[in-house]
């Protein structure tokens, strides 16, 4: 079994396959607490360098152009467990050409029956904080040299952390507007 994520940035994207465990021999134990599925997260995402480096075109309104990217980890407990997920993040792009207020939804399956609500608690947490996390390291290329301070709202990118051949069982969810931010007092 080898796990597959697809699409971060429009760029297909592999993730490391873990040593083939049955599934149902990891969802009969407890789940990891949410901290432990964080910090290995985070070390992985600490191991993101400059090998992502992309270059420079010219910049495009419609899509923003990635130069640094880190793509998301795929957590290896919810992997050996057979959770998948396909999820939608809407963010915006900041005059810094870094991305900042995420919002993160995921549709969430396995590959057989029924998941245990513990386990369907944890991936409805860790998924979005892998996407989060990963793409908080992103930097983008400026919009355009005219208009440095434009902030680039509401850009929405699809990720999928799936199995090979199960690519079309989870769609993510569709384009969502955000709701409004309430203004600090």
């Amino acid at each position: 079994m080898r796990a597959a994520l697809l699409s971060v940035a429009g760029l297909p994207l592999t993730a490391c396959a873990t040593p083939a465990v049955e599934p149902a021999q990891v969802m009969a134990q407890a789940p990891p607490s949410f901290d432990a599925v964080k910090a290995e997260i985070d070390r992985s995402n600490a191991s993101c360098n400059s090998d992502y480096v992309v270059r420079p075109r010219e910049p495009n309104p419609e899509r923003p152009v990635v130069l640094v990217r880190c793509p998301p980890h795929y957590p290896v407990l919810l992997e050996r467990a057979g959770i998948e997920a396909a999820c939608r993040t809407m963010f915006d792009i900041s005059p810094a050409d870094e991305p900042v207020n995420f919002q993160t939804q995921c549709s969430i399956g396995e590959r057989f029956d029924a998941m245990p609500a513990a386990w369907a608690e944890l991936a409805a947490h860790a998924f979005p904080y892998a996407v989060q996390s990963s793409f908080a390291r992103f930097k983008f290329q400026a919009f355009a040299d005219a208009v440095p301070e434009q902030q680039r709202t509401e850009v929405s990118q699809p990720t999928r952390f799936q199995f090979e051949g199960y690519s079309d069982r989870l769609q993510p969810p569709e384009a969502f507007k955000r709701p409004p931010q309430e203004a600090a007092h």
